[in-house]
């Protein structure tokens, strides 16, 4: 080898052939061990069971939040609800290619949750309705991209033969997620019609998620790393 690549050291070859042999070592545990042992699959879970929670409470209760707490009228709800869907679908689609080109789902969703909080938060406390309006359906968008790079990280940590077990507890989170009208509506209630505590768990949620992620990145980071995608442009 060392012949074919005059450009490369011996302690370069030998690094990428102690990756290579990493890689290997790697694959085979992993293909040995249950999605169920690793604990990135319940990253994934768990962040699905958030952003599930999220998604499902802030477009179930956003017309009704748009008119009560900005003062919309009804086309203005409808023009912005829409939108709103149109985000998310903005966002399934760009998350779709930059999961390709940067490979750090991991880390994309961790930037997702962030993002989510930080309009929710913003949304609370700008005085323009417009804005507001706007701010609560990008925190929509970026859970829908959550979504696309939960389905994906599923497929990641499973294999054929577990996939359709894997699918099936993310698809619960579904299910679970649903509860959150029900949680908004209750804490609405509860502040006689103020939206403020509502908006402010679907914030905490977020920042669960964000947190959550983050115990993936740096194993993510290290993955890719060791591709070899990576070591092929290394020899190159």
């Amino acid at each position: 080898h060392q012949k074919n690549t005059p450009c490369i050291s011996k302690e370069e070859l030998a690094f990428i052939r102690q990756m290579d042999d990493e890689i290997k070592e790697t694959a085979h545990s992993e293909n040995k061990k249950s999605f169920a042992q690793d604990y990135r699959f319940w990253i994934v879970w768990f962040g699905m069971l958030v952003c599930s929670f999220l998604f499902f409470g802030i477009s179930i209760w956003l017309p009704t939040y748009l008119i009560e707490a900005k003062g919309f009228e009804k086309e203005g709800m409808s023009s912005i609800t829409s939108l709103s869907w149109l985000f998310a679908l903005g966002f399934v689609l760009a998350c779709g290619f930059l999961a390709d080109k940067t490979r750090r789902p991991s880390l994309m969703a961790t930037i997702l949750f962030s993002l989510t909080a930080v309009f929710l938060t913003v949304a609370v406390f700008i005085p323009n309705p417009i804005l507001a309006g706007l701010c609560m359906g990008l925190a929509m968008g970026c859970q829908g991209g959550v979504f696309h790079l939960s389905n994906m990280l599923m497929v990641k940590y499973s294999t054929p033969e577990t996939a359709g077990r894997a699918a099936g507890l993310i698809g619960f989170t579904n299910i679970m997620g649903g509860f959150s009208s029900y949680i908004m509506g209750w804490l609405r209630d509860l502040s006689g019609g103020d939206f403020s505590s509502s908006i402010a768990m679907l914030i905490f949620t977020a920042l669960l998620g964000l947190a959550a992620y983050l115990f993936s990145i740096k194993r993510e980071s290290a993955e890719l790393r060791l591709s070899p995608i990576h070591v092929q442009k290394i020899q190159a």
